[in-house]
């Protein structure tokens, strides 16, 4: 099913943490997720220089437990839109 308007989505993960200070090749790779090339050495720069070292903290979780749901996954987004592998509109039991 093609989904035209974004859903709302859940995630919870538990299990034992470990904080550790940041160093500077761990906010590249993970700034580098979200941030632009031209924009990460800026940033990673920036943070070191405003908040120093010793106060950025990196808390890696091991999961042991993971929870997630697409709270918008039953509800049809498209009504006439095709049943998976069938080619008939959702809600038409005659096209069965």
């Amino acid at each position: 099913m093609q989904r035209t308007e974004p859903t709302y989505r859940y995630v919870s993960a538990e299990g034992p943490v470990t904080p550790r200070t940041a160093t500077p090749e761990d906010l590249t790779a993970v700034a580098g997720r979200y941030l632009a090339d031209d924009a990460l050495s800026t940033y990673v720069e920036n943070s070191l220089r405003g908040y120093g070292p010793e106060h950025l903290v990196l808390v890696e979780l091991r999961s042991e437990h993971w929870l997630s749901a697409d709270l918008g996954a039953n509800r049809p987004t498209q009504p006439d839109s095709p049943r998976p592998g069938t080619g008939a509109p959702e809600g038409n039991p005659a096209a069965t």
